[in-house]
């Protein structure tokens, strides 16, 4: 697994990559789906890669945080 925290505006996000084996199933089988939930105060988004998950997490709101996962999602297709 690969894990990254960032900052931006004052607000730290939380980045995991992780074998696809190794995670949670809360994913969908698409490829370009997003799944956005929130838990205990933070709000996660994930997305499948070919060869694994991305999960973002951080105190923002929902679109904000989606907001991010969309872009990383779209920069690993480039």
């Amino acid at each position: 697994f690969s894990h990254y925290v960032l900052e931006r505006n004052g607000k730290i996000i939380s980045v995991l990559k992780t074998a696809s084996e190794n995670s949670l199933t809360a994913n969908t089988d698409e490829e370009d789906s997003i799944v956005c939930k929130k838990e205990k105060g933070l709000q996660m988004s994930s997305f499948k890669l070919k060869e694994g998950l991305v999960f973002v997490i951080s105190d923002m709101s929902e679109s904000e945080n989606l907001n991010i996962a969309r872009q990383l999602s779209d920069s690993s297709k480039a």
